[in-house]
């Protein structure tokens, strides 16, 4: 596995923020989601998971 550090992450990020086709990709990457997302969640409506379940959560500096 491979894990990238905090910074090459960042700076990948801002790079690709400033190229018009990496922000029209992400855009329609989110749009997609979110479309067959919901659908999914709809589906799932009053469903309960059946399966151990990790929840990670963090605060904000």
């Amino acid at each position: 596995m491979i894990i990238a550090s905090v910074g090459l992450i960042k700076k990948r990020s801002r790079r690709a923020a400033k190229d018009p086709k990496s922000l029209h990709a992400w855009a329609e990457d989110c749009r997609a989601g979110w479309t067959i997302d919901r659908e999914l969640d709809e589906q799932d409506r009053g469903r309960k998971l059946d399966m151990p379940l990790l929840m990670l959560w963090g605060a904000a500096r």
